[in-house]
């Protein structure tokens, strides 16, 4: 979608370390949450797109 709108994606490596102390806010019922939602929103862009599409050809169709 940012691609789409003119957006330049880059990727830039990062080192990570492991977790000193404390615990993880994310349970695996949270992240499945965050990856549902982020998918949901993913389609109903997508199809919101492709209805504004039909429907400005609609408009100029007549």
């Amino acid at each position: 979608l940012l691609r789409k709108a003119g957006f330049k994606i880059l990727e830039i490596p990062v080192s990570m370390e492991k977790r000193t102390q404390g615990s993880s806010s994310f349970t695996f019922v949270r992240a499945f949450y965050y990856i549902f939602t982020g998918v949901l929103s993913l389609l109903i862009s997508l199809l919101r797109e492709k209805t504004l599409r039909r429907d400005k050809e609609d408009v100029f169709a007549n």
